[in-house]
């Protein structure tokens, strides 16, 4: 499949998408956005079916610039308080005994226990809980592959992964699959940090 050159591009969000595009700083700010972030990551709200109805670039590009200060108002604020949590989260487990993953997983990754074996509650819990396992390993996997230091010193040395390098190389949403497979009395613990 060969991809479109920037006036194509231009070209086509004219003709296919009724968006007035045109002149160099338009395709300047097409080009320092990129296709997808300049259109595509904003042509609809939640489901494709909910287009939002542009009619010329300079609405796009603001959208793309409100995003992009929201972002750096919102991003520093949000690493401190994963940062924090993560950090209250080791300081919890800790004081509880080994922190590599698998002692925790085996330990503490137990919410699934709280409910009837079996029923509908417990498979859900259960499930997420082995999807978190399996995001957790292809994180590890990942950053092995790409030399991440913080993995491969572990492998390398033959020791368990320490939580701490696990919370480094994971994203803010499997950490909060972490915390929601966590039994419920290691999550009082955390929250009281």
């Amino acid at each position: 499949m060969k991809g479109k050159t920037l006036n194509g591009l231009m070209r086509h969000l004219r003709d296919k998408h009724g968006i007035n595009i045109r002149g160099s700083r338009n395709k300047k700010d097409l080009l320092n956005m990129g296709y997808y972030h300049g259109y595509k990551g904003y042509r609809f709200i939640r489901r494709s079916q909910d287009e939002i109805p542009y009619t010329d670039f300079d609405q796009v590009v603001s959208v793309y610039e409100f995003d992009a200060n929201l972002k750096a108002i919102l991003y520093p604020k949000l690493m401190f308080i994963e940062t924090a949590i993560k950090n209250r989260t080791l300081d919890t487990l800790i004081n509880y005994g080994p922190v590599d993953f698998e002692s925790v997983f085996s330990h503490f990754l137990n919410d699934y226990k709280s409910e009837d074996t079996g029923n509908r509650k417990y498979r859900e819990k259960m499930k997420k809980r082995l999807d978190l396992r399996n995001k957790i390993h292809q994180a590890i996997s990942l950053n092995y592959n790409e030399g991440k230091p913080v993995i491969q010193h572990f492998f390398h040395s033959n020791k368990p992964i320490p939580l701490w390098a696990i919370f480094e190389v994971i994203s803010m949403g499997e950490f909060g699959f972490f915390l929601q497979c966590l039994n419920l009395e290691t999550r009082k613990e955390i929250a009281k940090v």
